[in-house]
């Protein structure tokens, strides 16, 4: 290689791509260390917006004119981030960094001085170091092997890190502060050499051989024509896509290098920090797509299920993990209002001076604080949280408790210690709360609201001229069609976004404008929000009167409780029951149809007949597979999963009047249903058919 003449440099020296995504903060503080470190150099930088909702493109225009914004409308994921602005780039070498990081003032330096020196390098990292100043093991990696896994996965790494078998992963036996060939880098800061993209090693080195300008060579064609890594596999969302990038540089001959003379400060996930459940998908699900993907031929396919369980155990103890945290609230109460009863139960005794039996005082504590937490779970308290439900929640579980004393007399105790319960178990529930508060910011609740603009002037105005306001508005989100415009609130982001919107912005109640938003928003919306602390709101102008149970009653705002107003999102057992009651009823219907056939009139034989053919399908009701009404299994448009609908025996389009001329249309009778099921309904829905037929029969 020291025959062929110096690769000629691109246009441009370096191009910097960060992929950001709700990290405002980090971002700002990353590229102001990055103009330290571009000095000296030609340098152009990217940054790739995934959908943020915290004023990132907004401090980017303002106070970064320099950065090449690529501004996506949806969250599209890492590697597809990270491709948009590789076929912009125009350096000689590409500098892969994520915004929670601090940038050395000499990385870029010292980075393009080693592949300058390194011609057979494809990439090289730095030493990345965590914020308290450790370094970061990430820095360096082994591809995940099924060796390399199995010790991963068990522990045997970290029990025995100086080992060179079982501390291959991170490379933990190899001096952190040596230059090492390594198979692969952390996506948070990755140097790689842009040609590499493009031409394997040998064609690189043939092209510069024949005095070829490897710039324009790239310039020439894309990265599908070449034989060279190519860019990031789209298939990947999140993670795993810088090990398989790796992997396709070292596939294409060219060398992996990790370099301490340079680095990086990595705030480690401030990304996802914010996020949930989904992000622990995507981290083992990328573990076993590159395993599917590199070495399902390669090794038997027991590997890929061994580590297929190993990922599903994984990910099961961290959604274990996450219920745990989500228990706190009901087991803290649960334990305040056992002690409350127990309070009760000694002070009962010394004023009486009777000593209570062993089921009074230990068993009867342990119902009540049950008793309490499951009343408030009910009442979704834990994840609406307000007043009204945490005394309805004692008031519930002390008559409940009431009833049972007075129903097994050998437990019958006195009321008077119910009631001194109910009162201790309040002042300790109510102390726990305000001292453990998710929020620390006092005021009102925050709410935003999602409709029109007009309609958010209209909200807003009444809620000023209130004495006793509900909740502060923020903020609105304009519905899907509709731009932003200026109001007395400002807009936070798109309606595709509000779930992130909610989330980071701390949000407790989001209102709906029903003149505005359409049914099948709410209702996709109200899924999504199913599992945040958040409620949920409808603002009907058309009511006269409040349906709603809390106190907003008394302001006479038209608000309504979005489970209220569409009560066939959940609609509850008694629902699932009497519909499999219904099908039953329908078999034990059948032997009477035949009856009917053979004697009636050609009407009344042709609505037997077709009743008998939906009967058939009565079982699958019973066994839940489908309901006595709902959309058609093979129509060309069907209701999103998450609306809880089913195929049905009887069709919604059945009835003339909802056959849908298009498939909007259909969307909006299914919307309707969705929010408005009940058997009262099925049965109207029904009755309808059955006219419809008795009318069009011959």
């Amino acid at each position: 290689m020291e025959s062929l003449p110096p690769e000629q440099p691109c246009r441009v020296d370096v191009s910097v791509i960060i992929v950001n995504y709700n990290v405002r903060e980090f971002l700002e503080q990353a590229l102001r260390s990055l103009e330290r470190a571009m000095e000296g150099l030609s340098v152009e930088v990217f940054v790739v917006d995934n959908s943020s909702v915290d004023g990132s493109v907004e401090m980017l225009r303002r106070d970064f004119a320099w950065v090449k914004l690529i501004e996506n409308r949806e969250n599209v994921g890492f590697g597809r981030a990270n491709n948009q602005a590789l076929r912009q780039a125009k350096g000689t070498y590409v500098f892969l960094l994520n915004p929670d990081t601090l940038v050395s003032e000499d990385a870029l330096h010292v980075l393009k001085a080693f592949m300058d020196s390194h011609p057979e390098a494809g990439a090289v990292g730095c030493k990345i170091v965590n914020p308290d100043g450790t370094f970061a093991w990430e820095s360096r990696r082994a591809f995940p092997t099924p060796a390399v896994a199995f010790y991963r996965m068990s522990g045997l790494s970290r029990l025995f890190p100086r080992s060179r078998v079982f501390g291959r992963y991170n490379l933990t036996y190899l001096p952190i502060d040596e230059v090492a060939e390594i198979d692969a880098l952390s996506g948070s800061c990755m140097f790689i050499r842009r040609a590499a993209f493009y031409f394997s090693r040998a064609t690189a080195e043939r092209l510069q051989a024949e005095g070829h300008n490897l710039c324009s060579a790239m310039e020439e064609q894309t990265v599908a024509e070449g034989d060279g890594a190519g860019f990031f596999d789209e298939q990947f969302f999140m993670y795993g896509e810088d090990i398989d990038l790796c992997y396709a540089i070292k596939q294409a001959g060219w060398k992996i290098y990790y370099t301490p003379e340079t680095q990086i400060i990595h705030y480690k996930g401030e990304s996802t920090r914010k996020g949930e459940l989904q992000y622990v998908r995507h981290f083992y699900g990328a573990m076993l797509t590159f395993a599917r993907k590199h070495f399902e031929h390669r090794f038997s396919r027991v590997f890929i299920w061994l580590l297929q369980a190993g990922i599903f155990l994984r990910g099961a103890l961290t959604a274990l993990a996450n219920l745990g945290k989500r228990m706190l609230a009901p087991v803290a109460d649960m334990v305040l209002a056992a002690l409350a009863m127990w309070v009760a139960i000694r002070w009962r005794e010394s004023r009486t001076g009777v000593q209570a039996p062993f089921a009074l005082t230990w068993m009867l504590p342990l119902l009540y604080g049950a008793a309490v937490a499951g009343s408030l779970a009910l009442l979704q308290e834990y994840r609406k949280r307000g007043w009204w439900r945490v005394v309805a929640g004692i008031g519930l579980s002390v008559a409940l408790l009431a009833i049972l004393l007075f129903m097994v007399r050998s437990l019958a105790y006195s009321r008077l210690a119910l009631l001194y319960a109910a009162a201790a178990t309040l002042a300790l529930l109510g102390f726990w709360r305000w001292f453990f508060r998710r929020r620390t910011r006092a005021g009102l609740p925050h709410a935003l609201v999602v409709g029109r603009p007009d309609s958010v002037e209209r909200l807003a105005r009444r809620i000023q001229h209130m004495v006793l306001p509900p909740f502060e508005l923020v903020g609105y989100v304009p519905p899907v069609g509709t731009e932003s415009t200026q109001t007395v609130l400002p807009s936070l982001g798109r309606a595709h976004q509000l779930r992130d919107i909610v989330r980071l912005q701390a949000i407790d109640e989001v209102i709906f404008d029903a003149r505005s938003v359409e049914n099948e928003f709410i209702i996709d919306a109200i899924q999504h929000l199913h599992d945040l602390p958040v409620a949920c709101k409808i603002l009907n102008e058309g009511q006269e009167y409040l349906i709603a149970k809390s106190d907003i009653q008394v302001l006479a705002l038209p608000l309504v409780e979005a489970e209220e107003w569409l009560p066939g999102l959940h609609p509850g057992p008694g629902y699932y029951l009497g519909m499999r009651i219904l099908a039953l009823g329908s078999l034990l219907v059948y032997p009477l149809l035949w009856i009917l056939r053979s004697g009636a009139s050609s009407r009344y034989r042709f609505l037997a007949a077709r009743l008998q053919e939906k009967i058939r399908h009565m079982g699958d009701v019973i066994m839940g597979r489908r309901a006595p009404v709902g959309f058609r299994p093979d129509a060309e448009v069907i209701p999103p999963e998450h609306w809880n609908l089913s195929p049905g025996v009887f069709y919604l389009d059945e009835i003339p009047q909802l056959v849908p001329v298009d498939n909007e249309t259909a969307m909006k009778i299914y919307a309707y249903y969705a929010g408005h099921r009940s058997l009262k309904l099925d049965m109207a829905i029904i009755f309808r058919i059955l006219q419809y037929w008795y009318r069009t029969a011959d």
